[in-house]
């Protein structure tokens, strides 16, 4: 009889697993404990020939289960005993499994064989074999027991049979266990036994250093890159070589711990482990918060149970949680491989599509497990080397897929880098233009102003046009002025030397200067309300009055020809409020959301005059005083934005407010 422990089988398509094994017609998982005490032939005796070097004690097997776990040898043997056809499994249970086999030999066929029982996981196995005299020898193993105390030092469960009777030797077998409870049972000559175990041992050893070196690889570059998916699949890949560990016994032979709680945390760490660390590397590797969000609850669900379940691994509870986080285990990996299926078909990434393979990989060695355990396929081979072959396959289809993402990732830092590269060369030239713009524009705009002005004072009789013709010069000095001041402002804002100096203002004086700097023919244009009246607040009147006059400036332009403008100041929870609304046609939702973007024009901007850089240049200010700047539709037709300032917001260049 073969089969395997639910450290084998985590995951899987479970709900489809386990329909398998009720369904399948060799199958007697549940047929076991029903037919206990119904009269049954026994099972026939196994022969070992002169050239038999292993067989197994498949088919040649009886059971009986012993619910209470408590009835000594002599009353079990009163029992009526099933025979079992093909592989069972007897799932989590406390119950003790009771095993009977007959061994006979030819004539010619030596008197010494070997009977290797399993899983090398199981608690404990008893052991007698009862000659033809009545006459009992007894051995126990399982992984609660010593490795030294073993009739043969091995992984395996090995116990020497002497065959020297020519009437068959029955062996009764008790295995209890916490986890799935199992066996496998046949006999081997010394040699062929000796050759298994050296080839065995070779594959092992194989296998498990790949699988270290892909763990301290993979982890290691983690760290150094820090990378939650690498550092989480080296996690997954060490308990996997743990559950190798387990389930070839090499962890008990190694180990060899004195306690049975400590073999029972190895198997419940080998089970659990590849469970948890497997769900914590899906959500890493298909960003799961972003790109699947329900799922993501899912996940984390799963994992904060089974994390907490690993806290009880060496405790009786661990037969009543295992089978349900094992299960759940199954449907994660399963749902991995259709989610990461379905972001190869959105972005058609060939890691992707190795990434799937490597997941599909695992769920199908699973699958054949559980048609293992029903009976369905031979385990003879499968147990050791396929398993082994799917392990090794999955690695190889990760490790080339997470080995293609790395490269993809760096190269994308690199693009990132070189951005930041000429990032940082545009700004300096902005710095450069700046300051050209600073030192060379603003001289020349003030001499245009003041000879400007002098011609309006000096010069008398102008006409009607010659007059109007100054005052368009003079207003597209101020714009050009306000242009400049703005490119400071933003560019000592984007550095972070923007420091508002504070000072106690009255909020309509402030108002009024503004109102004043748009012309006397746009002035009357411009309503202003203050609320109330003798409204004093602190705050940089300079970079106030920038701000509120590019918002003014837009305004003006989009309300038409005879459009009225409102400002309106007051107070809103020790804030200060200012709103500017116009009549103006709104922005659509599209332009509302780029709105304060650098160079963007809304779509209603056609064929009028401006940059783009208004409201980039007014929020700049108003946050540099620590408040917010935001824009809605009024209802009807309109804009208006809000600018809300906190009461000493910003700070003197020494940091600290003035409230003089």
């Amino acid at each position: 009889m073969t089969a395997r422990s639910a450290s084998h089988w985590q995951s899987g398509f479970w709900t489809l697993c386990w329909l398998v094994v009720a369904l399948w017609p060799g199958s007697r998982v549940w047929a076991a404990a029903a037919s206990a005490g119904t009269a049954a032939p026994s099972a026939p005796a196994l022969r070992v020939e002169a050239d038999t070097r292993h067989v197994s004690l498949q088919g040649h097997l009886s059971t009986w289960v012993d619910d209470g776990a408590d009835m000594p040898l002599p009353l079990v043997r009163q029992q009526t005993f099933r025979p079992m056809a093909g592989f069972e499994n007897a799932g989590f249970t406390p119950a003790a499994h009771w095993f009977r086999a007959e061994i006979t030999r030819a004539p010619e066929a030596p008197a010494r064989w070997l009977l290797v029982l399993g899983e090398p996981y199981l608690d404990q196995i008893d052991v007698w074999a009862e000659r033809s005299d009545g006459s009992l020898q007894h051995a126990r193993f399982g992984d609660h027991g010593r490795v030294a105390e073993r009739a043969v030092a091995s992984r395996q469960y090995v116990w020497e049979l002497d065959l020297t009777d020519a009437k068959p030797l029955t062996v009764w077998v008790r295995v209890t266990s916490n986890s799935m409870l199992t066996l496998t049972a046949s006999v081997w000559s010394p040699q062929a036994m000796l050759g298994s175990e050296t080839r065995a041992s070779v594959q092992w050893g194989l296998l498990l250093g790949v699988m270290l070196v892909v763990m301290l690889l993979f982890g290691g570059l983690g760290v150094l890159l820090k990378d939650a998916v690498l550092v989480a699949y080296a996690a997954f890949v060490g308990t996997q070589g743990l559950r190798h560990l387990v389930i070839s016994g090499h962890a008990q032979f190694l180990l060899d711990p004195a306690t049975p709680w400590l073999s029972d945390v190895l198997q419940g760490l080998s089970s659990l482990g590849p469970v948890l660390t497997g769900t914590v590397w899906a959500i890493y590797l298909l960003n799961m918060r972003v790109n699947f969000p329900r799922m993501f609850r899912f996940y984390m669900l799963v994992s904060g149970a089974t994390a907490v379940a690993l806290c009880f691994v060496s405790t009786p509870l661990y037969r009543l949680f295992a089978p349900v986080l094992l299960q759940l285990g199954g449907v994660v990996s399963l749902l991995s491989v259709v989610l990461i299926a379905v972001l190869w078909w959105r972005q058609r990434r060939l890691e992707l599509l190795l990434l799937c393979l490597g997941a599909l990989t695992t769920v199908v060695v699973a699958l054949l497990q559980i048609l293992t355990l029903a009976g369905g396929i031979d385990g003879g081979w499968f147990g050791t080397g396929a398993y082994q072959l799917g392990t090794v396959l999955h690695m190889g289809f990760m490790s080339v897929a997470l080995g293609m993402r790395l490269l993809q990732n760096q190269r994308e830092k690199a693009q990132v880098a070189q951005q930041a590269a000429l990032a940082q060369e545009r700004h300096a030239e902005q710095r450069r233009f700046i300051a050209v713009l600073s030192h060379e524009f603003r001289n020349p705009l003030a001499s245009i102003d003041r000879a400007a002005n002098l011609l309006q004072v000096k010069l008398t009789g102008l006409t009607q046009a010659d007059s109007t013709r100054l005052n368009g010069i003079r207003d597209s000095v101020r714009r050009l002025g306000t242009l400049v001041d703005g490119f400071l402002v933003a560019e000592a804002a984007d550095d972070h030397r923007l420091h508002p100096l504070l000072k106690v203002q009255s909020v309509r004086d402030v108002l009024n200067q503004v109102a004043e700097a748009q012309g006397s023919e746009l002035k009357r244009r411009l309503r202003v309300d203050v609320t109330p009246a003798e409204l004093s607040f602190p705050l940089d009147a300079r970079l106030i009055g920038i701000a509120i006059g590019n918002l003014l400036g837009n305004a003006l332009r989009y309300s038409g020809d005879m459009g009225l403008v409102s400002v309106s100041a007051k107070l809103d929870g020790g804030d200060l409020c200012l709103t500017v609304a116009d009549q103006g046609p709104g922005l659509s939702t599209e332009d509302l959301a780029h709105l304060g973007t650098a160079y963007h024009r809304a779509g209603s901007s056609v064929g009028k005059q401006g940059t783009g850089l208004g409201y980039f240049f007014s929020r700049s200010i108003v946050e540099a005083h620590g408040g917010t700047l935001q824009a809605s539709n009024r209802p009807g037709r309109g804009l208006m934005v809000c600018l809300r300032l906190p009461c000493g917001g910003g700070t003197h260049a020494d940091g600290k407010a003035d409230k003089a």
